[in-house]
């Protein structure tokens, strides 16, 4: 039976962002599966499209087919970030969270899904109860692209200063809606852990890659090819992805003669990098740019981001692009998390654990001496390629809530 389904989300392309284009993947599966969706977000930055900006609070059809409710924040954002930072409100989407709960007690459909997504914000969280005392015919669901940014899980939080409150209003959000979707298999298992009276509506669902992904045009490596690591994305101190230079820089001749490394995006806050010479800079590109560059010319992707325990749920959009693709990884992340988890599974690539320059020295080593070895990885990936495809992930959403 086909639904009207309202689907809140923070940003939406052409806005940046990996969350962004996870979410527009989202919305056209259960389009294209005959649903009626409205996509409701704030006015996008100046990267996003002239129709949003032009249609501000009016819900319209662009020529794609899309609908959008863009509802302007009474109180700038910017504001809501000055009354976070003083823990006046608990998220500085607090107040535009409640302007898109008022907006769907009034006009919701009778008995349309709600689909609510955070990518580490609390929003439209901090009012789901009212929503639902309101509305006790509207069907929630909660989608986590990230887990709350100030609330503690395993009895430690991303970043210091939480608010009081952010951990209540997280509590009420699970109790009160219908389906909760994590994005990994352990943020399902941290969200169960916290709340385990709740844990029969918390599910997780992989979000893919998208069908336009092309496959690497070099099929294998040979014994003559030097090759080339690329990094590509956010290079903030999460990621911290100039580990890489650093074994690379102690790595035996005959090793660091094979290599040629990559990274891609923007570099200017992160020293070394930007300090680099030995390596190839390449600045922010759109998505379709990158692939491109990747397609023809990456033979090993690398995943990094710091260790601490609040980045175990690690599932970044970019390692399902590399899956797409068909390429190789080498993994710097998080002790026991779950790109370890999945790279160690289905045999794709290497993980080391963050921080221990040494092990990612002796796994770079181990892989570029080994051609055999990286080829074997790449026979694997397209093994199990379908598996992460949007098409079969967000089927499984679909299933899962019950559309």
């Amino acid at each position: 039976m086909n639904k009207k389904i309202w689907f809140v989300s923070r940003s939406y392309p052409p806005s940046p962002g990996g969350g962004a284009f996870v979410r527009k993947q989202q919305v056209m599966h259960l389009r294209e599966s005959g649903h009626n969706v409205t996509v409701i977000m704030p006015p996008q930055t100046s990267q996003a499209s002239q129709t949003t900006q032009k249609f501000k609070d009016e819900q319209v059809k662009d020529n794609t087919g899309e609908h959008f409710k863009v509802i302007s924040p009474k109180l700038p954002l910017r504001v809501g970030l000055y009354l976070e930072r003083l823990l006046l409100i608990p998220d500085y989407m607090y107040f535009w969270g409640r302007q898109v709960t008022d907006f769907l007690i009034n006009n919701a459909e009778e008995k349309s899904v709600v689909v609510i997504t955070t990518g580490g914000e609390l929003g439209v969280f901090s009012h789901v109860k009212r929503i639902k005392k309101k509305r006790p015919d509207i069907k929630i669901v909660l989608s986590y692209h990230d887990l709350i940014a100030y609330a503690k899980y395993d009895g430690a939080s991303t970043f210091s200063h939480p608010h009081q409150r952010i951990d209540k209003y997280e509590g009420e959000a699970i109790e009160f809606a219908d389906n909760v979707l994590a994005q990994s298999e352990i943020m399902q298992e941290m969200l169960c852990e916290k709340y385990p009276q709740h844990k029969g509506k918390i599910d997780f669902i992989y979000f893919g890659f998208q069908s336009d992904t092309p496959l690497l045009k070099k099929k294998q490596i040979l014994d003559v090819d030097k090759i080339t690591i690329a990094y590509a994305g956010n290079m903030g101190k999460l990621q911290s992805p100039e580990i890489l230079i650093r074994a690379y820089r102690v790595l035996p001749t005959e090793v660091k003669n094979k290599i040629h490394l990559m990274f891609i995006g923007d570099f200017s806050n992160n020293e070394v990098i930007s300090e680099a010479n030995d390596v190839e800079k390449v600045g922010y590109l759109q998505r379709n740019e990158m692939l491109e560059l990747l397609e023809g010319r990456v033979d090993i992707a690398l995943v990094s981001a710091i260790n601490i325990k609040t980045l175990r749920p690690l599932m970044p959009t970019k390692l399902y692009e590399y899956i797409g693709l068909g390429v190789p990884l080498l993994c710097i992340v998080p002790k026991d998390c779950e790109v370890e988890r999945v790279v160690n599974k289905y045999k794709i690539g290497e993980s080391v654990t963050y921080g221990d320059e040494a092990d990612v020295v002796k796994v770079l080593s181990s892989m570029v001496l080994n051609m055999n070895k990286i080829n074997e990885m790449k026979k694997n990936i397209l093994d199990i390629r379908s598996e992460f495809s949007s098409e079969n992930t967000l089927e499984k959403m679909r299933i899962v809530i019950d559309l």
